[in-house]
This record gives C-alpha cells, sequence and structure tokens, in this order.
C-alpha cells in the first residue's frame, strides 16, 4: 500500500488548508514525511496519522477477549518455547492494543511479561533443609529437603531459631546438622521470596556468600529486605585462613555499599582496592568443612 502523499490528495488538502486525518501510511519514507511537515507549518492546517482498525468493532472484540484468547492458545499448543522466543513481539503488539489501565508498566522483559499482561505466572519456589534432628516436617527418615512455593514458605513459622542462606548447592547439601537450625539454598541477587516470609523477621539470620565484591554486594541486597542478617565466614581470618585456595574475580562489583557493617566494608574496600592480590575472591564451597564446624560451634 503506498502512502497518501504520493498521489497528491494529502498535499493538496494542506495546501487548501483543510485539516487532513491520514490512515496509514502517512508516508513512504522520511523524504516524504518532512514534506508532510513542511506544507501543514506553512499553511498552518492540522495533520495527524494513524490507524482506524483499532476501532472497528471486531478488533475492539478481539480486544477485550485477548487474555482469554492466549490462555487458550497456551492450552491448545502446550510447547510454552514459541511464546518465550517470541516474547518480545507479543509485547509490542500488546502494548499497542491494550487499553493503558490494563498494563503493568512496573514490569517488563521476558521476566514480567506475565504479570505485565496480567497472566498467571510461575510461582517462586524457595528450598530448605531442617538441619535439626529432631523437626521433622515430612513423615520419612530421609533428610529432610523440601522446596515449597513462595506463598506456602511465606505462611510458615517453623520450630527453629536459626536460620543460614547460603548461595552454593552443595554448601546447602552437605552443611552439618545445627541443633534448632534450618538452611535455605539462596537466590544470588533476588530475595523477593524470602522477603515476604514474616516470621524470618523473628530468627537469627546468618548470609553464606563467596568472599568476593559480589558476595558482599548481595549481602548488602539482602539486609534490604531483612536488615539484622548477619554475615557468616566472610571476614578477613576466613579468607587468610584458605589463601591456596584462593581464586580471581573477573568482573569485580564497584560502588558504596551501606549496609555493610565497618568490617565487612573494610574487606570489601580491600578487595576493590587489590589489597591482597588482582581480584581475589573465595569461592564459599572452597572453605573446609572443619572450618566450617568450628564456626558453627561459636554461633
Amino acid at each position: 500500500m503506498r502512502a497518501a502523499f504520493s498521489s497528491g490528495v494529502l498535499a493538496a488538502f494542506l495546501e487548501a488548508g483543510i485539516p487532513t486525518f491520514v490512515d496509514k501510511p502517512i508516508a513512504n519514507d522520511d523524504r516524504e514525511a518532512f514534506e508532510i511537515v513542511r506544507i501543514a507549518r506553512k499553511t498552518g492546517a492540522p495533520v495527524m496519522g494513524g490507524s482506524c482498525v483499532k476501532s472497528v468493532p471486531d478488533v475492539l472484540a478481539l480486544q477485550s477477549r485477548q487474555q482469554e484468547l492466549l490462555r487458550e492458545g497456551l492450552q491448545r499448543y502446550p510447547d510454552s518455547s514459541m511464546l518465550w522466543f517470541n516474547a518480545g513481539v507479543l509485547a509490542e503488539l500488546l502494548d499497542l492494543v491494550l487499553p493503558e489501565d490494563s498494563i503493568d508498566g512496573t514490569h517488563t522483559g521476558i521476566v514480567g511479561f506475565c504479570r505485565r499482561y496480567g497472566f498467571l505466572d510461575k510461582p517462586s519456589r524457595v528450598r530448605f533443609r531442617m538441619l535439626d534432628t529432631n523437626v521433622r516436617l515430612l513423615p520419612v527418615d530421609a533428610d529432610q529437603d523440601i522446596t515449597l512455593t513462595q506463598a506456602a514458605f511465606a505462611s510458615l513459622d517453623l520450630p527453629v531459631s536459626k536460620v543460614f542462606i547460603t548461595e552454593n548447592e552443595i554448601n546447602f547439601l552437605a552443611f552439618p546438622d545445627v541443633s534448632d537450625a534450618m538452611v535455605v539454598f539462596g537466590a544470588g541477587y533476588g530475595f523477593d521470596n524470602l522477603a515476604v516470609a514474616p516470621w524470618l523477621h523473628e530468627k537469627e539470620l546468618y548470609y553464606w556468600g563467596d568472599i568476593d565484591t559480589h558476595g558482599f554486594a548481595i549481602l548488602n541486597q539482602l539486609r534490604g529486605f531483612l536488615p539484622h542478617v548477619v554475615s557468616f565466614l566472610m571476614d578477613q581470618q576466613t579468607l587468610l585462613a584458605h589463601r591456596a585456595l584462593w581464586g580471581v574475580e573477573k568482573q569485580p562489583k564497584t560502588g558504596t555499599l551501606a549496609r555493610l557493617n565497618s568490617e565487612e566494608s573494610a574487606l570489601y574496600i580491600q578487595l576493590l582496592q587489590n589489597h591482597w592480590g588482582d581480584h581475589v575472591r573465595l569461592e564459599q564451597e572452597r572453605i573446609g568443612f572443619d572450618f566450617l564446624r568450628e564456626a558453627l560451634r561459636g554461633i
């Protein structure tokens, strides 16, 4: 379809000073678009372009059923990889056809796709282990390694006083028995699933992360949700005791971490300034098991 300007009709209307609405396409290229603007400014004739299709009754009916139709499509074609591979294109289309008040603009990208358009999202989950052998949530003798939805986890009030959070799965699985305690498998920079659990605010919280700039940045973020959390095995003594196991942090985190205490902040700055060597890091899984046991005795 060629634009109305190419036929000379639009130019004639504008030259005559007639207010004009042009159904798309208004121009074929930027040269024609600039010429339309030039003529409109010269004559003072208002000109507007757009699409009348969005006001067609059939399109309005389709718009009102968009969520229903998409859910129906997902049920009919359960392989949702097509949806996620094309989420960007679908988001552009939905932003065009949906009323503004039906879009939650606080959510963006593929991660926020469902919440942005009001679809049910895959629930966040929390994985944890009971470390007290006298506390059994499952009626089995096997290890109490449990995964719950975020909402179910938030509704609990577990009979423990201490909660450890660790980022490494091996550490999570190998964490030794501790009386009156549990361990949670962390989620890097995402703590929304823990922040909604009010009972965590009543527990002693310990965060065990890598001794590197990102480890302290994650600790800093976690304190934004749970201010009373204490760092565990993230101190200078632990770092120096494992010198032979140091690694290199390829892309250090920079910036001010306002929620660190004085000792944590001092070590963070030392790491930033390469005080111990170039981009030194100690991954949490490299800490000796006996060293871990000894630290737990002091809690």
